[in-house]
């Protein structure tokens, strides 16, 4: 009786150790300081986010504004517009 062997032709292999750490680095520690880092960089761009989308709102304030002002020296005389500042 003759030994079968093709299922071990397509065999994948795969690494049981896909995050290569340093020897003297405890594994466990280095994936608490990749999550901490990454948690870090997560609550950096929602704070930048933050800071952006407060700029947005008061830029649109300003733009307003501007427009206001615009307005209000197109309906004016030339003459007086320092007057009203």
């Amino acid at each position: 009786m003759p030994l079968d062997y093709s299922k071990w032709d397509n065999i994948e292999i795969s690494d049981d150790e896909d995050i290569e750490v340093h020897p003297n680095v405890d594994k466990r520690s280095f994936i608490k300081w990749n999550q901490e880092a990454i948690h870090q960089r997560r609550a950096e761009r929602r704070s930048k986010i933050k800071q952006l989308q407060e700029r947005i709102q008061i830029n649109e304030r300003v733009i307003e504004q501007i427009g206001n002002i615009l307005e209000g020296l197109d309906h004016t005389d030339p003459s007086n517009i320092f007057q009203s500042f």
